[in-house]
Parts: structure tokens; sequence; C-alpha cells
């Protein structure tokens, strides 16, 4: 119990203290429909505050289910369907995009 005590402990200090570095490039924000406890939000800003956070922009997608439901099929597969199309756009205009991997 001690022990995931200590986890709780930790993911509530790491929220907390996390300041977000800005990026000089471009984001996709996909986010649910329906609103639940288990997805962060700031109230006021449909960008939860990444908006300031990328040089080049921030797009925004809605997609059905919750913030929980979105690593589940079928909604699984329109989060995946949502970051392809977004990523061939990027790579169409001959921007890259950030690195994804070695």
């Amino acid at each position: 119990m001690r022990r995931l005590m200590a986890l709780f402990q930790n993911n509530g200090l790491a929220a907390v203290r996390n300041r977000p570095r800005p990026l000089d490039g471009k984001l996709l924000l996909i986010r649910p429909k329906i609103a639940s406890k288990a997805g962060a939000r700031v109230d006021g800003d449909p960008m939860n505050g990444w908006g300031p956070l990328a040089a080049e922009g921030v797009t925004l997608r809605w997609m059905e289910g919750t913030h929980g439901q979105m690593l589940q099929k079928p909604w699984l597969d329109r989060l995946a369907d949502n970051m392809r199309c977004w990523l061939d756009r990027i790579n169409e205009c001959g921007d890259a995009g950030p690195a994804l991997g070695p």
C-alpha cells in the first residue's frame, strides 16, 4: 500500500511541477467530445494550454468518446486515422515535422 501511495504522490508532484517547453514546430491536439475527469482540461481554452507552446501552431481535432475510450477500439482506429491524416498533410507540405524515432 505504501508503494501505491508513493506512486500517487509522485504522479501528483510530476503533474504540478511539469512545465512544458515551447516547440519549434507544429502540434496535433486530439480531444474527446465527452469530457471526463480522466482527461486534463483548461476551462475556457479548447487548446488546453498548448496554444502558446507550438511556434507553428496547434491543429485541434475533436473525436467521439471519452479520454479513457480513445485508446480502445473502435475509438483507437479513429485516433490513428486523425494522426495519420495530420502527418500526411505535413509531409505533403515538405515539412516532416518532429523526429518520431531514431
